[in-house]
C-alpha cells in the first residue's frame, strides 16, 4: 500500500468516509462483514477500518459480535442519533438550566468518559508537540485494537504493520512497540483498563470488556480450529 497523502500541517488526510464504509455492506456478500473486508474494498489499513466501524457502532448504525478471534459486523439500518439523543460532549449541560444547577437533574448532567480517554489519562510521551501528537495517534489506535480484540495478546499478535501505517512519524513496527504501544499499555494497566495475565500478555479490562469464557487466555497460534 502506498504512503497516504498528508495535509499542510503534516497530518494524514482522511480519505475514507463513514458513508464509504456503509457502502461495503452492499458490496460484500453478507449479511456480515469484517474489518478486513472494509480494508480490502476501500484500500485502507485494517486498523483504520476498525476505527471507522467502531464509530458507526457508537452511532447505532452497525452492530457487532465476536466469533472465535474474529469480529463480524452487520448493518442495523439505524440512523445516527439526533442532537437530543446523542451523548453529551465534555462540559455540556443537559436538561434545563434550573434543574441542572440545583442538582435535581444531576444524573443527566454527568457525561460518560470515553474508556480510551480514561486509559490514556496522564500518559504523554515525546520531545516535541509533533512527536507527542504522533504517539497519541498510535497509542489510541493500539488501545482501540486491544479493546476490540478482547483476548489476552502478546507482542506477536499485535498488528504493528497496520499501526505503522497510522504513524505520522513513519517509524518501524518494532520501534512503535518498544517506544509507544508497550509503554501506553503498561500505563493503561496502572489505570485499571488493561490486565496483565502474565508478564508478556495484555488484555483490555475497561468497563466494556467482555466476560471471560471458560477457555479464555493468551492466544495460542498453534491452536487447532
Amino acid at each position: 500500500m502506498g504512503k497516504r497523502e498528508r495535509s499542510d500541517s503534516g497530518t494524514f488526510v482522511e480519505t475514507v468516509s463513514l458513508e464509504d464504509v456503509v457502502g461495503v455492506f452492499d458490496a460484500v456478500r453478507g449479511p456480515v462483514i469484517t474489518s478486513s473486508d472494509v480494508a480490502e474494498h476501500l484500500d485502507c489499513t485494517t486498523e483504520a477500518a476498525r476505527q471507522k466501524l467502531t464509530r458507526l457502532y457508537d452511532r447505532g448504525e452497525v452492530d457487532k459480535r465476536k466469533t472465535g478471534r474474529t469480529v463480524v459486523w452487520w448493518h442495523t439500518g439505524g440512523t445516527p442519533p439526533t442532537p437530543s439523543e446523542r451523548a453529551p460532549e465534555s462540559g455540556e449541560i443537559q436538561g434545563s438550566i434550573e434543574t441542572s444547577l440545583d442538582g435535581t437533574d444531576a444524573v443527566d448532567t454527568v457525561p460518560t468518559e470515553d474508556p480510551i480517554d480514561a486509559a490514556l489519562k496522564g500518559w504523554s510521551y515525546g520531545r516535541t508537540e509533533e512527536e507527542q501528537a504522533a504517539n497519541d495517534t498510535v497509542a489510541r489506535a493500539s488501545l482501540e485494537w486491544l479493546r476490540e480484540t478482547g483476548d489476552a495478546v502478546r507482542q506477536s499478535d499485535v498488528p504493528l504493520d497496520d499501526l505503522a501505517e497510522e504513524d505520522p512519524e513513519d517509524r518501524k513496527p518494532d520501534t512503535l512497540w518498544r517506544s509507544v504501544v508497550r509503554d501506553v499499555w503498561q500505563h493503561a494497566a496502572g489505570q485499571g483498563y488493561v490486565e496483565r495475565p502474565d508478564s508478556r500478555a495484555y488484555k483490555w479490562a475497561g468497563p466494556d470488556a467482555p466476560e471471560d469464557d471458560e477457555d479464555s487466555g493468551v492466544y495460542d497460534p498453534t491452536e487447532e480450529f
